[in-house]
């Protein structure tokens, strides 16, 4: 029995021994191949799982659906569509100022499915009673802090002076489905909203706001006040950038969000969400009413992410927004919570 397992081993052995050569001109074969297929892939990267298609565009009286006073802003219409899908998959109104070197603005962006895609934006029929108070109400001299997105349509259908004038895209809410193409979808969202190549979407300033967003009260203050250096400023906030910038920086914020429908019998609805938030161990949430259909409740997982000064300036159920040290509210408007940023002397 020792013979035949020595010769048996020995056959394999040498089995082996030839067949090195060959393995390894396979394995070199094979990594050529490789090489060959990802400089094909970078070449030829597969397509985006999207386009927009224009569907309509004209001055402002020609969208009554935005509610948008008359304007010389001219406002096209798009859909989101994927190829051999029947129906959009949102739809968006962009807004462009000939006399503006903004570029295109989001102006609304209206999902036709259940989960988020690409963005997040409260109606533009929401915002245009922010506008109308931030015209009435701001100083000129002022300057607004808000996510991107916001101050962008706030310039655009105000004139308000806002710190973040540029389109940086980030978050980006891509589906699981499409996780392998972010690259091919960061670029047709340049190319989408005209963005250079050569400019850089993480914008330091913007990175310093939401590092104030993050932090305490006391030091997300004072990180407010360093950027708007002594100038008369006011905080725009919405309930959904909490949502954001968790999107952006996961491991700073915990927050997630569910949708409830409206039964119409705001009892019932109120006791449903408090027993799945019970079942869950969730403590701090708030709500948005999407339409009339549904309400989607964001809940902060963690107490870290309770103790940030957005958690604390939004209507979570463990902040105070009325009793924040500097921070005063001028305006509170369905999602919208407006505060002007107080100096110590004020």
């Amino acid at each position: 029995m020792e013979t035949s397992a020595s010769v048996g081993t020995t056959n394999i052995s040498a089995t082996r021994s030839r067949a090195l050569p060959i393995a390894s001109a396979m394995l070199v074969i094979g990594g050529l191949l490789l090489l060959g297929w990802v400089g094909w892939s970078v070449l030829n990267p597969a397509p985006a799982p999207y386009h927009y298609e224009l569907v309509a565009e004209g001055a402002t009286d020609r969208f009554p659906e935005l509610g948008l006073s008359s304007t010389d802003i001219s406002i096209s219409q798009y859909e989101l569509r994927v190829d051999k899908v029947g129906k959009a998959l949102a739809t968006l109104y962009v807004g462009e100022h000939d006399r503006s070197d903004m570029g295109p603005v989001l102006l609304d962006w209206q999902n036709q499915i259940d989960e988020p895609l690409i963005t997040i934006t409260p109606p533009i029929t929401e915002f245009s009673n922010l506008v109308a108070v931030a015209k009435e109400h701001l100083p000129e001299q002022a300057v607004v802090l808000g996510w991107w997105d916001t101050s962008r349509r706030l310039e655009l259908l105000s004139g308000i002076d806002t710190l973040f004038s540029d389109h940086l895209t980030q978050p980006l809410i891509i589906p699981d489905v499409w996780r392998d193409r972010r690259r091919v979808i960061e670029e047709t969202e340049r190319r989408f909203w005209r963005i250079s190549n050569t400019k850089n979407l993480e914008d330091p300033l913007f990175k310093n706001f939401q590092e104030a967003l993050l932090a305490d009260q006391k030091t997300g203050l004072l990180k407010l006040k360093a950027l708007v250096q002594g100038r008369e400023a006011y905080l725009v906030l919405h309930v959904s950038d909490a949502f954001k910038l968790g999107m952006a920086n996961p491991e700073r914020l915990a927050i997630g969000y569910k949708d409830f429908p409206n039964t119409g019998n705001i009892h019932v609805v109120s006791g449903h969400v408090k027993k799945w938030l019970k079942e869950q161990g969730y403590e701090s949430f708030t709500a948005e009413r999407r339409g009339s259909t549904s309400s989607r409740i964001y809940f902060l997982a963690d107490p870290e992410s309770t103790n940030t000064l957005i958690a604390q300036a939004l209507p979570f159920s463990t902040s105070r927004p009325f009793e924040l040290k500097n921070l005063s509210i001028v305006y509170q408007s369905s999602g919208y919570w407006v505060y002007k940023i107080l100096n110590n002397d004020d």
